[in-house]
This record gives structure tokens, sequence and C-alpha cells, in this order.
């Protein structure tokens, strides 16, 4: 499957993939960003895509910034596609972290694209619902 892409800044970094089976494609740093416990920080990064109708992205975070209280604040970030401007992430640095402060030069992998296929769908609105073994039990119902 093609995906159009476009570059907004001479020196943005398109998205790559780390290995051949990847199901993320890395998204790197558009610049050097400095953070303290509790920061958050929106980064534009330099390229807008068309995806293909049916599918939607998401952004999702690091493990590697993860193990440093460094995440995505709306994980994992959806990207409809209809949405052709310039894509950003948002990263946050837990207020719990070990770190007091970190920093990500330009150019570091801070997230990751996971493309999605959906199913559209349409409400049916109904009186009652069909009965299940579980029925409206909620959480921890099923013992687990």
């Amino acid at each position: 499957m093609k995906m159009q892409i476009k570059r907004l800044t001479l020196l943005s970094q398109l998205p790559r993939r780390g290995s051949k089976e990847a199901a993320g494609w890395d998204v790197y740093c558009p610049r050097p960003v400095h953070l303290q416990r509790g920061d958050t920080v929106v980064l534009p990064l330099g390229f807008a895509v068309k995806i293909p109708d049916g599918y939607y992205a998401s952004l999702v975070p690091r493990s590697s910034l993860g193990t440093k209280g460094i995440t995505i604040p709306n994980a994992p970030a959806t990207i409809d596609s209809d949405y052709t401007g310039e894509w950003h992430c948002g990263l946050v640095m837990h207020s719990s972290s070990r770190y007091e402060e970190y920093f990500i030069p330009e150019g570091d992998r801070i997230c990751q694209i996971i493309l999605h296929k959906y199913e559209t769908i349409e409400w049916e609105e109904v009186d009652e619902l069909p009965e299940t073994e579980r029925g409206d039990g909620g959480f921890g119902s099923t013992g687990k």
C-alpha cells in the first residue's frame, strides 16, 4: 500500500521502519527538547500525510522514553484519514518520573506511527440487547 506524505520543511525527517517486520514507523524529533518533570510539549513533525480511506493512524509512545517517564499525553493519538494537515506529537514527562529532567536531541526517535484498518458501522437503536452469559457484569466480573 502506498501513502502520500509531504515534507513541509527541507530538514524534516520522514518516518522510517526500524526493521523489515516492524509494525511501527519511527518518528524523529524535529528539534532539541529539554523536559522537566510535569512538562508537556507539542512538536510539529514537519510532514503531512494522506491516510487511505478506511484506515487511521495512531501515534504511540516509544518504550525507551516510557521507561524514563516520557510518553504521549493522549496515547494513542488518533489521526483520521480526512486530516491532511501537519502532524504533531505531544510529549509529557510525568511528575513521577525517576528523572528530574531529560534531554531529547534532534533526530532521536520520539514515537511510532501504527496504521489501522477500521470498519464503518451504523448504529441501530434497540429496546433490548440479546442476552449473553456475562450480561452486564462489569469490572472484574469475569474473576480475572
